[in-house]
């Protein structure tokens, strides 16, 4: 929506609220309890409702920085919120509400109580822990799934790596950040939205992004050539996940 000529962001996700928690779309009702992230654009916060006294993460993204600072297009963040209001999913993230105030973008996300694969790993290292090879393939399972759920909806997640597989209470896994991810095509773009400015955004195009380390080769060919790359770099960036992980 644009008022005067400036994107107004004021999205709610209704299918993905439970009916019998009330949620707020007010950053000051929401209590700040710790830092768990942070980015160039963005911060995540462990934070606790004012309102139903449920823990949750909230993701703030500074869309300033994004479109002035670093000279970013808005598809950056606008992508995500696409992605966030369609997928249901146990192997994702919840999100359960998008909100503006000033210039940030607030995502009420569902609380990973076990950090990311990369603190798990970390942690059993420092340890000197195994990580049973029956954990592994549960872990691995959970992680394919995840990712065969996206790819069936048309989505190049584009930055799986460790910090993006999340652990919540069960230990079960769940995909996060979905701010770099788009679509293979203009047919999956469809399903996201309607608007014409956003299905050319949401289309994969010849950017480099992702982590260095996890990027598959075909990615790393656009900083000298031009080729259109596909899902098979998220498969690509599980199996270097995985690999660390063992």
């Amino acid at each position: 929506m644009e008022i005067n000529g400036n994107q107004v962001f004021e999205y709610r996700i209704p299918e993905l609220l439970d009916n019998n928690v009330e949620m707020s779309t007010k950053s000051d009702d929401y209590e700040i309890l710790q830092v768990l992230k942070s980015t160039f654009s963005s911060v995540i916060l462990k934070v606790k409702s004012k309102i139903n006294k449920q823990i949750y993460a909230m993701k703030l993204v500074n869309k300033d920085k994004i479109l002035n600072e670093f000279n970013l297009d808005r598809k950056y963040f606008e992508n995500e919120i696409y992605f966030l209001r369609n997928l249901k999913s146990p192997y994702v993230c919840k999100c359960y509400a998008i909100f503006s105030e000033d210039k940030f973008l607030f995502f009420i996300m569902e609380f990973m109580n076990n950090g990311d694969l990369l603190s798990f790993y970390k942690e059993n290292k420092a340890l000197e822990n195994k990580i049973s090879e029956e954990k592994l393939w549960d872990i691995f399972y959970k992680s394919i799934s995840g990712l065969k759920y996206i790819h069936e909806k048309g989505i190049i997640h584009r930055d799986i790596n460790l910090e993006n597989l999340n652990l919540d209470d069960n230990f079960n896994i769940k995909i996060t950040d979905f701010s770099v991810s788009a679509t293979k095509d203009f047919e999956s773009a469809a399903n996201f939205s309607e608007e014409e400015y956003a299905l050319e955004n949401l289309v994969c195009g010849l950017t480099v992004v992702g982590s260095k380390g996890y990027m598959a080769p075909e990615v790393k060919k656009n900083e000298h050539i031009s080729y259109i790359y596909g899902q098979k770099i998220d498969v690509y960036s599980m199996g270097v996940s995985f690999f660390e992980l063992c």
